[in-house]
């Protein structure tokens, strides 16, 4: 009798968990190879599964209490050269307005057309990374994805990369 190794008995463990009524439905995160080695790194040190870990991430936003309609200030840094600085201090002198309250009127529109993310106009390669969820969780999160306007793809994967980093730097180092 030939003995199974031990990826072989991981994955029917896996398709057990899979099939249990507790997690019928799935969702999917979309990222880039760099950021997928990042998150198995993650679960790998914390004795996570991929799956509960995104599972997770994803509840805890869900059900995060936040302001609603609260502005978070984002500071860019746009360097420019001088002459199209100048016409830049000019367009906003004519409109009566700060450099960054003009720079967020261009931007607005571009934002408010593409509520749901930018779909398939860029070309960004990802994989996909699926976890698992009980009615009742899958029901919170698709809500709250609508609430958010946001695509639970690229939404979620950037969330649990913010936990990794927000997690990552609250570590002591050695």
């Amino acid at each position: 009798m030939k003995r199974r190794s031990t990826s072989a008995r991981k994955a029917r463990t896996e398709a057990r968990k899979v099939a249990s009524p507790r997690s019928r439905h799935h969702l999917i995160a979309d990222v880039t190879p760099e950021e997928k080695q990042a998150i198995l790194k993650y679960c790998e040190t914390h004795n996570l599964s991929v799956s509960r870990f995104l599972a997770q991430v994803a509840l805890d936003d869900a059900s995060a209490k936040k302001k609603s309609a609260e502005h978070e200030p984002l500071t860019i840094t746009i360097k420019l050269p001088a002459s199209q600085r100048a016409k830049l201090s000019y367009m906003a002198r004519l409109k009566e307005k700060s450099i960054e309250q003009l720079v967020q009127e261009f931007l607005a529109p571009s934002l408010a057309k593409t509520p749901r993310g930018p779909a398939s106009r860029y070309t960004l390669s990802t994989e996909s990374l699926r976890f698992y969820l009980s009615d009742q969780e899958h029901a919170l999160i698709l809500k709250h994805m609508e609430k958010e306007q946001v695509s639970s793809r690229h939404y979620l994967a950037q969330l649990a990369l913010q936990v990794i980093e927000e997690r990552g730097s609250r570590r002591r180092p050695k």
